[in-house]
């Protein structure tokens, strides 16, 4: 999201570039906008999430993301929760 911040995350010991994988999700082609946080609700608790909006997905989108995913970065870079939204929320000034 603009104005979030998008520096490199560090989980695990293991340095993980956020962009790279909003990069990898962009390309399945019902995805039309991605961000990807890594989280901590609770001290030590750390897990990538991947917010996104999709456009008409096909029957398999899961399967398909996942495999795209894991064909592309390291376990350790695949986030372990996906949260997909009708859009993504805008602030008063109707931005993102």
């Amino acid at each position: 999201m603009p104005g979030s911040d998008r520096s490199p995350s560090e989980d695990s010991g293991y340095r993980i570039e956020l962009g790279e994988i909003e990069s990898v999700v962009a390309r399945h082609g019902a995805v039309r906008q991605v961000v990807v946080v890594a989280r901590e609700d609770s001290p030590g608790d750390k897990r990538l999430v991947c917010y996104f909006v999709a456009e008409n997905p096909p029957s398999d989108w899961w399967t398909s993301l996942r495999g795209l995913l894991r064909a592309a970065l390291p376990e350790y870079m695949v986030p372990s929760h996906f949260v997909d939204l009708d859009a993504f929320p805008l602030t008063p000034k109707r931005q993102g």
